[in-house]
């Protein structure tokens, strides 16, 4: 619990009020490696604060897979349309590892905003954090190359690449499985290179 208070009052002072009932109001959880916490045309009821672990949003069409999100400890997982606008989810929620979190229903959030105004602030600030990742998301999907794309998630998400399967990360970066392993590879041969020759950094020439 020591974490989710932490994260709020990180953003905002919060009456003492307001965290003795947060604190009533989540449980704490575990789930194992590829548990799924949502599918799709299923509504997110509860909202989860991730302690431990690796989440991903993805979609599935004709058995291709596109992820959409990594959410780490520190992170809110969920399903935007379906938790914030109660829509059947369109995609899937599912642990990459083992997770522990702490979880609130929606009825209990949504009666812990009414009451402390201030948290309100909490979750706009969220809100807006989560909308400008998918902007720069987008961005990069749309002018970076794929190697750069990967220099890119490898500076952001040092400890995703030893905790996620590479045909997920592959899929979060718009590429083939084969271009994935190809890419890793050159960056591998980069490295070794600079370790010996003294060149630059492979994260630092593209």
């Amino acid at each position: 619990m020591e974490s989710i208070v932490h994260l709020i009052k990180s953003h905002l002072d919060v009456s003492e009020d307001a965290l003795s009932e947060i604190a009533k109001r989540f449980v704490k959880r575990k789930l194992p490696r590829k548990a799924q916490i949502l599918i799709p045309n299923d509504r997110q009821q509860t909202l989860i604060f991730l302690v431990k672990g690796v989440t991903r949003n993805f979609y599935r069409l004709d058995r291709k897979e596109w992820t959409s999100r990594f959410s780490q400890a520190g992170d809110l997982v969920l399903s935007i349309d379906s938790f914030l606008f109660d829509e059947p989810s369109k995609e899937y929620i599912e642990c990459c590892t083992p997770i522990e979190f702490w979880e609130i229903s929606k009825n209990d959030y949504h009666e812990l905003l009414s009451k402390y105004t201030e948290l309100q602030i909490l979750a706009c600030k969220l809100s807006y954090r989560n909308l400008r990742l998918s902007t720069t998301r987008m961005y990069n999907w749309k002018m970076l190359t794929s190697v750069e794309r990967y220099g890119q998630f490898c500076k952001e998400n040092p400890s995703l690449i030893k905790t996620v399967q590479g045909q997920h990360i592959a899929s979060y970066l718009g590429i083939s499985a084969f271009d994935l392993s190809r890419i890793r590879r050159r960056f591998s041969q980069i490295k070794v290179s600079t370790l010996i020759f003294h060149l630059v950094p492979p994260l630092e020439i593209w």
